[in-house]
């Protein structure tokens, strides 16, 4: 800058819209860099809570359950309870409620 212009209060234009440019390449290098790191961060939580492999002890849980309703077994021996498989019970029910509907 010349020292007129200093002494007018003449703006440097060439200046303002150089520091300009520079403030908004920065803003958006800052803006993708604080993005990727979300995205590295959100693909690592997801792996560890939501995509890892199930608990021990709900799978344990979910295979009894399994084993229960798959199976005959006794309910109360003394009154003659005895629990069947669910895939013969709902053909059961399904004979009874289409032999009551004819």
């Amino acid at each position: 800058m010349d020292s007129k212009s200093q002494e007018t209060g003449d703006l440097d234009l060439t200046a303002i819209i150089g520091w300009g440019l520079i403030a908004v390449v920065l803003f958006f290098v800052l803006v993708t860099a604080v993005q990727a790191f979300f995205y590295r961060y959100e693909r690592a939580y997801l792996a560890e809570r939501v995509y890892a492999e199930a608990p021990v002890e709900p799978r344990r849980i979910r295979d009894e359950q399994l084993e229960r309703i798959s199976g005959y077994r006794w309910v109360d021996q003394e009154h003659g309870i005895v629990a069947i498989p669910i895939d013969r019970a709902m053909e059961l029910v399904a004979q009874e409620h289409g032999a009551g509907a004819e």
